[in-house]
């Protein structure tokens, strides 16, 4: 039964971060805001990259104390969420269909 417990306690920030950050853009879409449309396919892959950046930091931090190492580790896992995003939505180099933004 811990055991159980446990994976409850670990699996439900990876599940409630992603839905809370992404009812943004849904109450945008909501209340009609101007030249913002996501399609389900964009909510789904925004809750994929939101809950992987979580699991990955509770995966790395789980077995250590340091504060220090959580917060470096935070931040690192946060630049790659910001990286990926910003690829993912308009791309790095040049116009989005750039090839060169599949690096």
């Amino acid at each position: 039964m811990s055991s159980l417990m446990m994976t409850k306690k670990i699996l439900f920030p990876i599940q409630l971060v992603p839905s809370c950050i992404l009812l943004i853009p849904a109450a945008a879409m909501l209340f009609k805001v101007r030249d913002w449309v996501w399609s389900p396919a964009d909510f789904v892959l925004g809750w994929i990259f939101i809950g992987g950046t979580v699991a990955a930091y509770k995966f790395v931090t789980s077995k250590t104390p340091n504060g220090a190492y959580r917060l470096a580790t935070g931040l690192a896992v946060l630049n790659g969420l910001v990286l990926l995003w910003i690829n993912a939505a308009v791309g790095l180099i040049g116009r989005e269909s750039n090839p060169a933004n599949l690096m």
